[in-house]
């Protein structure tokens, strides 16, 4: 009972987190996204790679699923996190200030709740 108890614990310690980032930049409404990294500064730092230029990060998560979206009338963007995808990119439109506002991404990490 011990030697399971023991391989139990150490089965669920070697369960990773998935981090993940959602960059944008704010004059062109173009992102870059991670997912599946192993810390939030690699997730953070694939994201503005993959952005380009004059890109700041929007979301981190973290074992989850993220959404932006963003207006490309006035350069702003809302955002929003959960295991549900769709509601993300529902609650990332209703936090962007602005009429035109569309998702420009929308991801999840391999292991979400």
């Amino acid at each position: 009972m011990k030697k399971l108890l023991l391989f139990l614990f150490i089965s669920i310690m070697s369960l990773s987190d998935y981090y993940g980032a959602i960059a944008i930049n704010r004059d062109t409404g173009a992102t870059g996204y991670s997912y599946d990294y192993s810390s939030q500064s690699s997730a953070e730092r694939a994201a503005l790679n993959y952005c380009g230029q004059n890109c700041e990060v929007a979301i981190w998560y973290k074992n989850t699923c993220a959404a932006v979206a963003y207006s490309y009338q006035n350069g702003t963007y809302g955002w929003a996190w959960g295991s549900d995808a769709r509601s993300n990119e529902r609650k990332a439109l209703a936090n962007c200030t602005g009429n035109d506002c569309q998702v420009v991404s929308s991801v999840c990490t391999t292991r979400y709740y």
